[in-house]
């Protein structure tokens, strides 16, 4: 391969003055060279062994001059290199078949007039419906630039405020809203869009109307608590507070509940009234206790009445009756009778104190009404 060059034991043993410069000069271009034809021999399989051998000993002839310090001998031209096409750096890549298949129909495809042509037309098909729906179709469904006003029509019966909307060509849809006392039946209390509220014609609106059934409620015990309590507990079960007066009968705690109306247990419509009694405080007056011993429940509380007094019934089976119950359920059965009193007979006192009856249901264990002296043993 290195036939052509001389080598360096045939120079002539005169010195002679080196040409390093000639060698400095040469070195990039042979670099060059090898760099494009490996690079070459990489992209095509055509190239030429003996060319790359030639150059590469060319190299090795220069660089073995340079350090002897003769003058180096070029050899002869390298054979060019053949060109490159792109049919051939494409059989080096070789594309897989479905990749190849695929590029092919995409060229086929961009070179295929009718493609265009359809492309095109579906385009301009496309900006056509757009402008037919925006310009003619969307105007005349939602009747653009058509508005009509809501009218006002809260706190008026249905049937006015129905015949007020249906005249604008608007339509009416009824709710049930929660029943309100103190608004009357069949009343819109309120409406879905707001009054004065500009909308399409054809809208619904909506309205709220107070209707439906008013819900029971039990009555509370309000007896023996104050009367801003009561008056509380009366307004959070949606009732109404009636009369508040003071009650005839005197009680030993002022501003307290002495009775009610309805009664404890009773049931009441929302929106009922309850009527309230308060205690001024015990009278001035002096009265004396009757004998009740004997007597039914019912007939001993009235008898205490009459003579403004109180009764507190309480259970016998009750050891301690600081702790019994003040009025037991079935205290005014007249199946109940009073076995013993907490106050003894003539006893005095004053008008609205309290006297405890102690009661049973066996009407043979108490004595005869007036036929015995009250056991004054009894706790008071």
């Amino acid at each position: 391969m290195v036939a052509d060059c001389v080598p360096p034991w045939r120079a002539s043993a005169a010195p002679s003055p080196p040409v390093s410069g000639l060698a400095l000069d040469l070195l990039p271009l042979m670099l060059f060279l090898v760099v494009v034809s490996r690079t070459s021999g990489a992209l095509t399989a055509s190239f030429s062994s003996s060319a790359s051998g030639n150059c590469r000993g060319a190299l090795v002839l220069l660089c073995r001059h340079a350090e002897q310090g003769l003058r180096p001998v070029v050899p002869g031209p390298c054979r060019p290199l053949p060109p490159v096409s792109l049919a051939t750096a494409s059989q080096a890549m070789r594309l897989p078949p479905p990749l190849r298949a695929l590029l092919n129909w995409f060229r086929t495809l961009l070179r295929n007039t009718y493609f265009w042509g359809g492309l095109g037309g579906l385009l301009l098909l496309g900006v056509g419906a757009y402008f037919l729906v925006d310009a003619v179709l969307m105007p005349t469904y939602t009747r653009h630039g058509v508005s009509v006003q809501v009218p006002n029509v809260e706190s008026q019966s249905f049937l006015e405020a129905k015949k007020r909307i249906e005249a604008r060509d608007l339509q009416v849809k009824r709710e049930v809203g929660r029943f309100n006392p103190n608004v009357p039946r069949e009343t819109v209390v309120d409406q879905n869009p707001p009054p004065n509220s500009g909308v399409k014609p054809g809208r619904r609106v909506y309205l709220t109307v107070n209707a439906g059934e008013a819900p029971v409620v039990n009555i509370p015990d309000l007896n023996g608590i104050s009367v801003r309590e009561a008056k509380n507990r009366v307004s959070s079960l949606g009732l109404a507070v009636g009369t508040v007066e003071p009650d005839s009968l005197p009680s030993p705690y002022p501003n307290t509940i002495t009775r009610q109306r309805p009664e404890p247990g009773d049931s009441l419509k929302t929106g009922g009234t309850v009527d309230l009694w308060y205690s001024t405080g015990l009278g001035t007056d002096t009265v004396q206790v009757p004998n009740i011993a004997g007597r039914a429940v019912e007939r001993a509380r009235r008898l205490l009445r009459a003579r403004q007094l109180r009764a507190i019934v309480l259970d016998p089976r009750t050891a301690d009756p600081s702790d019994a119950p003040s009025q037991p359920s079935d205290t005014s059965s007249s199946r109940r009778f009073v076995q013993r009193q907490g106050r003894a007979p003539t006893t005095k006192v004053r008008a609205g104190t309290e006297i405890r009856l102690f009661t049973t249901d066996d009407s043979t264990a108490v004595p005869k009404p007036d036929s015995i002296a009250q056991d004054t043993t009894a706790p008071s």
